[in-house]
């Protein structure tokens, strides 16, 4: 069972726009929807509470996240959304999903796997699909270690903390995590996350996206949102 530290640490820090898709701008005919890398899952969440006759799927191999996700399906009584421990390059399916969704994916695929993570996406669409995603690739520069979240929920205190630093030609980012207890200040739960990603990589989302054989859609525009469908 996810713990209450645990739960705080995941769901306090949800990405700053999480659970802002544009729900106002999907269709009636939309009901099959697949999120890859949904995170703490507050998007899709919100989406299948708003949208109960559709059916929601969130592919999430971060097992904290996956977990604390799952604890709020089960507290809302979601029935019409599952969550998979699966990666998008290995998920295989049967029918083709309305709507695929990557919020924040590029940033959060490590280099290596990146081409192939975004070449498995048209395996989830048909000619009739149409794939959200945004183009934000992460910091690109030194950026100082310093407090980027805090939030307290009952006894509890949850701090992120983020840093990055150029080394040769790469980023290295650092996310460490700590949830303490609010009187005391004594830590409870430490957690830290590093990656390194390409500086000034060649290849952009269009690239990418391009070589994947996904065109955009320019007929469509959702905010910060890219839309693209098959070739």
């Amino acid at each position: 069972m996810f713990s209450e530290v645990e739960s705080f640490y995941i769901f306090s820090g949800a990405a700053p726009g999480a659970g802002q898709f544009p729900l106002h701008r999907f269709p009636d005919g939309w009901s099959r929807f697949i999120e890859v890398g949904p995170g703490a899952g507050e998007g899709l969440l919100a989406l299948a509470q708003e949208m109960p006759a559709a059916t929601f799927v969130g592919l999430e191999p971060d097992a904290p996240a996956r977990s604390g996700m799952l604890s709020l399906v089960r507290e809302r009584g979601l029935r019409n959304l599952a969550v998979l421990p699966i990666p998008v390059q290995d998920f295989m399916c049967t029918d083709a999903f309305d709507i695929v969704l990557a919020d924040h994916l590029l940033c959060s695929v490590p280099d290596e796997n990146l081409e192939s993570c975004i070449a498995s996406l048209p395996r989830l669409m048909n000619k009739n699909s149409t794939l959200f995603i945004d183009d934000f690739f992460g910091v690109e520069e030194d950026f100082d270690g310093r407090v980027v979240a805090c939030a307290s929920a009952g006894i509890y205190t949850y701090t992120r903390w983020f840093h990055a630093e150029r080394v040769a030609s790469k980023i290295r980012i650092v996310n460490r995590y700590e949830v303490t207890a609010t009187a005391s200040g004594r830590v409870i739960w430490r957690d830290e996350k590093v990656f390194t990603r390409q500086r000034g990589r060649e290849r952009t989302c269009k690239d990418l996206l391009d070589i994947a054989g996904l065109v955009e859609d320019r007929s469509e525009t959702y905010d910060r949102w890219l839309c693209y469908r098959l070739a």
